[in-house]
């Protein structure tokens, strides 16, 4: 309506297989405009008047909050969803945002009891794959609370069906390559979350991107990869501790634990129960996967077993 620009990019290709090249910058540019008109729907959304909103654009000013990933903000993001809901029943993106809001309460600490967020977010992802069994982004959705209640096939399914969809998806790759790295098959994740970041390098998850690929890195065996990717994922925004933990077992397992417990000191701020068992009981790894080196790279850099008692009633922020 405004004429003005939302997103533009210029590609910079030896022209050696110009068809190569042609299907390399299409694939680029299906993935990555979808974000950033999403990021202009969102805006339009919070400028908006509310009693002018219908339940798309409630949903899209719920997703303006989601992104931010604070505590209050995922509280605030869950309640507008519902009202999304309430107003349009039949809103599959609302049932998946919603899903969301309840996974990254999960993962970034914040649900009073997780295994009540997995519960809600997989009914809510379950029915908005129901609503619209052709939407990838509701695979995507349920696929990744699939693998945070540790069910890696139904997850790696769901994740696939996605990717059949909308092969540009690039939180489906994400989300494929995270169900790997849980998994216990991080050679197979790569591909994946290599995709997932050059689609979409200004992903509001890129955080995310990053440090599965740090863990990725960190389970085959390159530790000095593992360190450049966590220190990428430790500059993009919000708090996420399973960036600070890759980095401390990766320089742990390098033998810079002087390096590392500045990192243990600044997660721990945040989560004072930061520990080796915290670590084992809050992050998705298969308990079959022979992760031992993870958790012995944490112990290296100097992690306690288990969190100090008066550590163990602070509540994270």
């Amino acid at each position: 309506a405004t004429g003005s620009n939302v997103w533009a990019r210029s590609y910079d290709r030896a022209v050696s297989d110009i068809f190569a090249v042609q299907d390399d910058i299409t694939q680029t540019i299906a993935g990555a405009i979808e974000p950033e008109l999403s990021r202009a729907e969102r805006e339009r959304a919070r400028v908006r008047h509310r009693e002018s909103m219908d339940g798309w654009s409630i949903y899209q000013r719920g997703m303006a909050h989601l992104y931010r990933y604070t505590r209050d903000d995922l509280a605030t993001a869950r309640q507008i969803f519902a009202e999304a809901i309430a107003l349009d029943p039949d809103l599959g993106p609302a049932y998946s945002a919603l899903a969301e809001a309840y996974y990254y309460e999960v993962v970034y600490g914040f649900a009073d009891s997780a295994d009540d967020n997995r519960e809600r977010a997989v009914e809510a992802a379950a029915r908005a794959v129901e609503l619209d069994r052709d939407d990838a982004g509701a695979h995507c959705t349920l696929g990744r609370i699939r693998y945070l209640r540790r069910e890696y096939t139904a997850a790696i399914a769901e994740l696939e069906i996605a990717l059949d969809l909308n092969p540009n998806l690039a939180l489906a790759h994400y989300g494929l390559g995270a169900a790997f790295v849980f998994s216990g098959k991080p050679r197979e994740a790569l591909p994946h979350l290599e995709s997932a970041i050059r689609l979409s390098p200004h992903d509001p998850n890129m955080g995310s991107f990053l440090v599965r690929m740090a863990e990725a890195k960190y389970f085959v065996g390159d530790d000095e990869a593992a360190v450049r990717f966590a220190l990428r994922s430790l500059s993009q925004p919000a708090f996420q501790w399973s960036r600070y933990a890759i980095m401390i077992a990766a320089l742990g397992q390098l033998g810079r634990s002087a390096e590392a417990q500045a990192y243990i000191a600044e997660v721990a701020r945040s989560r004072p129960t930061f520990s080796v068992s915290f670590v084992r009981t809050m992050h998705p790894f298969s308990r079959d996967m022979g992760i031992d080196r993870y958790y012995e790279g944490l112990r290296k850099a100097g992690v306690p077993e288990n969190a100090p008692v008066d550590a163990a009633q602070a509540r994270p922020t």
